[in-house]
């Protein structure tokens, strides 16, 4: 008959990556440009505002990792990085049809940007 084998402590679980940290990743801004729909014409615009998506991510990310504790980390909607987005977004924003700028309305509001929404 054998002794049963010891019994080995469990190993302490590691802590879930914050989910907040993932706003604005490359799959989302993907999924941003799929939700619009956009046409031919209109994909020309897009580059620009990926890559102003791209800094304004890097602003909430970067409010977020000096706050980890916050609940929501407000960005400004007059940051630089905001402005650079409004910039690159308006040429697109002239090319959208209404159901489209409804969609972008309801994004900007879901990333923290309800004044900006209200001005499309």
């Amino acid at each position: 008959m054998q002794a049963p084998a010891p019994v080995k402590p469990k190993a302490a679980a590691k802590p879930q990556p914050q989910k907040n940290y993932t706003l604005l990743s490359d799959g989302q801004i993907a999924g941003i440009k799929d939700r619009l729909k956009l046409t031919a014409s209109q994909e020309s615009y897009w580059p620009p505002v990926e890559t102003a998506l791209r800094a304004v991510a890097r602003k909430i990310h970067a409010g977020r990792q000096a706050n980890p504790n916050a609940t929501g980390v407000p960005i400004d909607p007059e940051s630089a990085e905001v402005q650079q987005l409004k910039s690159a977004a308006m040429p697109l924003l002239f090319q959208l049809r209404e159901d489209q700028k409804s969609e972008v309305r309801s994004l900007a509001r879901i990333i923290g940007l309800e004044k900006v929404a209200a001005m499309i």
